[in-house]
């Protein structure tokens, strides 16, 4: 098994350049991540506890910490910074990572990113487990200054749908 890296020549958009890696235990083990980051901006990935800083134009493999099951599970945040010294934090989200699985991770973070709103907040369904198992209420409503929280009609899920993906997401299951 190879991975190929396949990128445009800088210098000469016609040609096209190419290296490979192999897919092996010991060049990409198993429970890690290979961030590739074709940025012309250094990113900081924060991988659970850990903070990493891959340079621009480069690829880094990161190995991860294990659980008690032997995969990885937990909130993996990417950030650039802007011209203006402010932070862009691009990604955020709960990567959960199998024994024996590893995650190929290509970062292209060249543009300034506005957000989608300063004025409104954004829940993701498929993360979203309304606090069940954890609260007795969800709590993006609890701690609303005003009563906005707008249920999606669209995405109703039971007691049982959300306590299996809270277990899914917290690799309870």
């Amino acid at each position: 098994d190879s991975i190929i890296f396949i990128t445009r020549d800088k210098n000469d958009p016609e040609k096209i350049n190419h290296e490979f890696m192999n897919n092996d235990s010991v060049s990409f083990p198993a429970v890690s991540c290979m961030i590739l980051n074709l940025s012309n901006k250094q990113v900081v990935a924060k991988l659970g506890n850990d903070i990493i800083e891959i340079q621009p134009n480069s690829r880094k493999l990161i190995p991860l910490s294990k659980n008690k099951r032997g995969s990885f599970t937990d909130k993996v945040v990417f950030a650039t910074q802007n011209k203006d010294k402010s932070i862009n934090y691009f990604f955020s989200s709960y990567w959960r990572i199998a024994a024996g699985r590893k995650i190929l991770c290509i970062i292209d973070a060249n543009e300034e990113l506005e957000p989608v709103s300063y004025d409104f907040y954004y829940i993701a369904t498929d993360k979203c487990t309304e606090c069940k198992g954890f609260h007795e209420e969800p709590q993006c409503a609890a701690v609303c200054p005003v009563d906005c929280c707008v249920p999606d009609e669209e995405h109703v899920e039971t007691d049982e749908e959300l306590l299996s993906k809270k277990a899914f997401l917290h690799s309870e299951s």
